[in-house]
């Protein structure tokens, strides 16, 4: 199996318009309570990201499920690949009644440590009252997304998320407002209306899956029972991912604590900095995305000679996407941060960290597709100890030019290289280590 750039786009290009829709959806909630008042606003984003942390759990686990299925798929072992569905979503249905108990339990005791204002917290307990339902919800859509990344048939996503969008509008507009009969619920009813669209979602995958795909191939129209051998071997891989994906995000959480030692000037400006980098990397995680599908796919046909030519088509396709973006947004940096800041001093002060952030994108292509290979291939440990090694040294190098030099924000940009060349390094030795690439 030869896969080139129309298959690989074909795969990557859905999974790319389900995040860039996915962002939207944080927009609109961003968009509809700003015209509510700055309390309810500054509160949706304190627990909005207590919500992410918890989801971005259930999508480590999720990777490890894919990866799973695309070795099952690119075997051909299609009807194995129910039982390993069935029981990824059964564990997942437990993970989300638990983190839904748990939130219940914590947040009363928990949130008043972090937030000081009283409006601030009777707003965010009011937002996560309700929006922690959609664990039950989103944790499903988690496996489902496995599923069919995993078969390599990804055009679902893009329009399971186009509906999710289309609810989440609505609901907020009416849930928010009140308006056309409906309660005016302000924050709360913006939680709600984010649950009621993670709702539709995954109704929208089990319908989906009953009517267009052939269940009979993979197995679905047959329920196995509980396997504990398959739960072994799920936690096996996947715990390795979770842990991976949490250091990730820990990491980006140690940056941004240390930039904060250089004052307020610096996290604003860091602030919209990574909120540009944020649209330019969904490409990026698209591309990984399809790597890690395919390597698994080709391991599972035992094509491993291809993993090398299909590694470096990938690379070569985001070289040439990302040059186009970054490209078009050298030209104009002052009208592209005027999108997320109104201030002429901010923008003027962030123009050389922009030009940083953009050039970074040289070292971020290579470094995440590739360490997207080495989680397809099934050494999630190993992922999860070449990202805690590039993590360990990372840190150092934030601490020495953010915390003891107090370098330029510009500087403090750069360590985002010395970061993605260190997983590059590390990745590429490992894979050739493993005679996976030559």
């Amino acid at each position: 199996m030869v896969y080139g750039y129309k298959n690989i786009w074909k795969i990557a290009s859905p999974i790319l318009v389900g995040m860039v829709i996915q962002q939207l959806i944080g927009v609109t909630d961003v968009v509809f309570l700003g015209r509510v008042g700055q309390t309810e606003l500054g509160a949706s984003a304190i627990a909005g990201l207590y919500y992410i942390t918890v989801y971005m759990l259930g999508v480590g686990f999720g990777i490890g499920v894919q990866i799973l299925i695309a070795r099952l798929n690119g075997s051909g072992h299609y009807k194995q690949i129910a039982p390993l569905f069935y029981q990824a979503l059964g564990l997942m249905s437990g993970f989300a009644v638990a983190a839904v108990a748990v939130s219940y339990l914590l947040t009363p005791s928990v949130l008043p440590l972090l937030i000081s204002s009283e409006r601030v917290l009777a707003a965010a307990q009011q937002y996560l009252g309700f929006r922690v339902w959609g664990f039950v919800f989103s944790f499903a859509v988690i496996v489902f997304r496995a599923f069919y990344v995993g078969t390599v048939n990804t055009r679902v996503l893009t329009w399971s998320a186009v509906v999710m969008l289309a609810i989440n509008v609505v609901g907020n507009y009416l849930l928010i407002f009140g308006k056309f009969g409906f309660p005016q619920m302000g924050i709360g009813g913006a939680a709600l209306a984010s649950v009621i669209a993670e709702a539709v979602s995954a109704l929208f995958f089990v319908f989906y899956t009953r009517f267009r795909i052939d269940v009979r191939r993979y197995g679905l129209d047959c329920f196995s029972g509980y396997n504990p051998r398959l739960v072994r071997q799920i936690f096996s891989v996947s715990i390795w991912t979770t842990i991976q994906l949490f250091i990730s995000f820990a990491t980006w959480f140690f940056f941004f604590v240390a930039i904060e030692h250089l004052g307020e000037f610096e996290l604003a400006s860091s602030n919209v900095l990574r909120s540009i980098s944020t649209m330019l990397y969904m490409v990026v995680g698209a591309l990984g995305a399809t790597a890690s599908s395919l390597t698994a796919n080709l391991i599972g046909k035992s094509q491993q000679k291809q993993i090398a030519p299909t590694l470096y088509r990938i690379i070569r396709l985001g070289f040439a996407i990302e040059a186009l973006l970054c490209t078009a947004l050298a030209f104009f940096p002052e009208a592209v941060m005027r999108i997320y800041t109104d201030d002429p001093h901010l923008i003027a002060g962030s123009v050389e960290a922009y030009y940083v952030m953009l050039g970074s994108y040289v070292t971020i292509v290579p470094a995440i597709i590739v360490f997207n290979v080495v989680i397809g291939s099934g050494r999630t440990r190993q992922a999860m100890y070449i990202e805690l090694a590039a993590t360990v040294i990372y840190v150092v190098n934030v601490w020495y030019v953010v915390v003891w030099l107090r370098s330029s924000l510009a500087w403090c940009w750069s360590t985002e290289y010395f970061y993605n060349l260190i997983l590059l390094v590390i990745s590429l030795r490992y894979l050739q280590k493993r005679r996976l690439i030559f």
